[in-house]
């Protein structure tokens, strides 16, 4: 199912994937992004309380006296900087606290859906990211944050944890590489305001460009994307990057060779 909308989305204009298209898909693949296959997690866990836990941290962005929070002016995360990002994902972050899938068939069919899922929300960001209803689009966004951090702490798992066996498996490979997408799709989807997941991002591809090799290429990209978006009117690094001007390429004259025709 995600496969086919995915396919339609890329292939359909913004104002129809946005519509009901968009409304269809997104709650599935948001909640299937995250918690894989069908929500339910992995066998012998509580899945339902599991689940539950992690619709209440979705569904509402709330202190712990369960007041509404404030967002600041840089968004969901409001201004912090790469230490308190980094901080904030060494601590655990968003991930969803239940513990190791199972292995064997079942981690991979969890992993095919949620890589499916993924590309799904990528799809529909990418093509409608701007026109979609403002719960759907946050929805979507706070999927995609909170699976690029759950495939950002895979490929950093220390040796001796079983996450560090499972991350270089082809399923895990490609569910990190589709959180990857979706979350840059996050950031660069255009909304009225700064993106919510972009100090995120920007810290997560970071380490996943340190620590994950497989993917190193992939984050890198991703990083210089977002410097197009934290720095929209940065001069080039270097004075050399700029092109030089047509007389100096060409010898003083409009076209090639302009002093040769006198």
């Amino acid at each position: 199912m995600y496969a086919v909308a995915a396919a339609a989305a890329r292939r359909m204009g913004a104002g129809a994937v946005a519509g009901d298209l968009a409304a269809a898909v997104v709650p599935a693949a948001a909640r299937d992004a995250v918690l894989g296959w069908d929500g339910s997690g992995a066998p012998g866990t509580s899945s339902s309380s599991a689940a539950a836990a992690a619709a209440r941290r979705a569904s509402k962005t709330a202190t712990t006296d369960g007041k509404k929070r404030k967002k600041g002016k840089g968004g969901a995360w409001g201004t912090a900087g790469a230490a308190e990002m980094e901080e904030y994902i060494a601590s655990g972050g968003l991930i969803d606290q239940r513990g190791g899938v199972a292995g064997g068939g079942f981690a991979a069919a969890t992993a095919a859906t949620r890589a499916a899922a993924l590309e799904c929300l990528e799809a529909v960001l990418t093509s409608a990211g701007a026109a979609l209803k403002p719960s759907v689009r946050t929805l979507a966004d706070a999927a995609a944050a909170e699976a690029a951090c759950a495939a950002v702490a895979t490929a950093t798992a220390p040796p001796s944890s079983p996450a560090f066996l499972e991350a270089s498996t082809p399923a895990q490979l490609a569910v990190r590489s589709a959180a990857y997408d979706a979350l840059l799709a996050s950031v660069l989807a255009p909304r009225p305001f700064r993106p919510t997941n972009l100090a995120l991002a920007s810290a997560l591809f970071r380490r996943a460009r340190t620590f994950d090799p497989a993917l190193a290429r992939v984050a890198g990209r991703a990083m210089l994307c977002l410097e197009a978006v934290v720095h929209p009117a940065a001069p080039p690094l270097h004075p050399r990057a700029i092109a030089p001007p047509r007389e100096l390429l060409y010898g003083g004259g409009g076209g090639g060779g302009g002093d040769d025709d006198g």
